[in-house]
């Protein structure tokens, strides 16, 4: 249908080239099959930036512009030097010169054209982020004043009309949106991550350990949907290409991309198991006794000492409680004894490093030296 809506060029008659515009006659043919003239604005194309700060605020000029006869606000801007000129360098040129910031991040956020009914200028709008400030370079007779304005005010300025050059109040609607969006896909991606992955693994239920145990493919389950939601959320409104984020379509691509890897590569699935089980040992740790733990934390030679300051304590206070008949000292001698023989029986020695251990580690690996303990005690693989 769009065929029957295009108008094709008969012939062109030059009328003025100057430094910025070059403004031609064309004659040409019309859908119906009569001929029109076209007076066109021929342009070498444009590019403006939108400095986004840390605080929300955004770099705005204010100056004064000779056709219009007033002082605008606007985002920083500027036209190519030459037909074909990488549009992202031109940005970063044009708000290195007239601002002094140069930013780390880059967003693409479309491309705008000013006056279609007579101009072919194009103007391609940046988001710039991570901004580093420097000294500006102006170009000779360019007067300009630079001010941070935050984008809230910013906003308010295009719909109560203060705003009125076209750029600045596209860029303005557009990076507050695009701060809306990435808000809100946020916010939907905390809520929608699985409860049990945002808790604390020490407030961990003994019911849920239970499930975790019994249904490791459960776990894996939720393993898998909560990356896929991480990778998800990098792709909230942009896709990257040639170093450059741009705004729009492609996001739904990069999501369906992102949704394959996750669940379509059989090595993933391997992975997400092997993490499930790393979840179902972490939630069986917690019920493991105090002693356990102790295994882990504290080097157990001091058990040892404990036991034999114990034992030798005990023997003395229960000795001078048989002394001098007083049966409570003799007790206390009797339970210090009785705590230092305890110490001693829940230690064994690791035959790799000589380290004491809880001897419920048999089977495991000595935390001291990593070697591997046999049932029976002795070293093994």
């Amino acid at each position: 249908m769009e065929n029957e809506l295009i108008e094709k060029k008969l012939n062109t008659e030059e009328i003025f080239d100057g430094i910025v515009l070059h403004v031609q006659r064309d004659t040409v043919s019309l859908p119906n099959g009569k001929e029109a003239i076209r007076e066109v604005i021929r342009h070498m194309g444009a590019v403006c930036v939108a400095p986004l700060t840390d605080e929300g605020e955004l770099i705005v000029e204010r100056q004064y512009r000779y056709a219009v006869g007033q002082v605008m606000t606007e985002i920083p801007a500027g036209k190519l030097d030459y037909a074909g000129e990488d549009r992202l360098a031109a940005a970063q040129r044009e708000l290195k010169e007239e601002t002094g910031y140069i930013a780390e991040r880059w967003t693409d956020i479309g491309l705008y054209y000013p006056a279609p009914a007579y101009s072919d200028e194009k103007i391609t709008m940046y988001l710039a982020e991570g901004l580093h400030a420097g000294e500006r370079h102006l170009d000779e007779g360019e007067f300009l004043d630079v001010v941070k304005v935050p984008l809230e005010e910013l906003v308010s300025d295009v719909v109560n009309g203060i705003i009125t050059d076209g750029k600045t109040q596209i860029a303005v609607l557009k990076v507050a949106e695009i701060l809306r969006r990435r808000e809100e896909k946020q916010s939907d991606h905390l809520r929608n991550e699985p409860e049990t992955l945002k808790q604390d693994p020490q407030s961990v239920s003994t019911e849920e350990i239970s499930a975790a145990q019994s249904d490791p493919m459960k776990t894996t389950s939720k393993i898998m949907n909560a990356s896929s939601a991480a990778a998800s959320s990098f792709a909230i409104l942009s896709v990257e290409k040639d170093g450059v984020e741009t705004f729009g379509a492609p996001v739904k691509e990069n999501k369906a991309a992102v949704s394959e890897q996750v669940t379509g590569a059989p090595d993933q699935k391997v992975q997400a198991r092997k993490d499930a089980a790393q979840t179902n040992e972490s939630y069986t740790a917690q019920k493991q006794s105090i002693f356990d733990r102790m295994r882990s934390k504290t080097d157990i030679d001091k058990a040892k000492k404990i036991f034999l300051a114990c034992v030798l304590i005990g023997i003395i206070i229960l000795l001078v409680g048989g002394v001098v008949n007083i049966p409570i000292i003799a007790l206390v001698g009797l339970l210090v004894l009785a705590y230092g023989v305890a110490t001693d029986l829940i230690c064994c020695r690791c035959p790799h490093c000589g380290k004491y251990l809880n001897k419920r580690a048999s089977g495991r690996e000595c935390p001291f030296c990593h070697q591997y303990l046999r049932p029976d005690g002795k070293p093994g693989k």
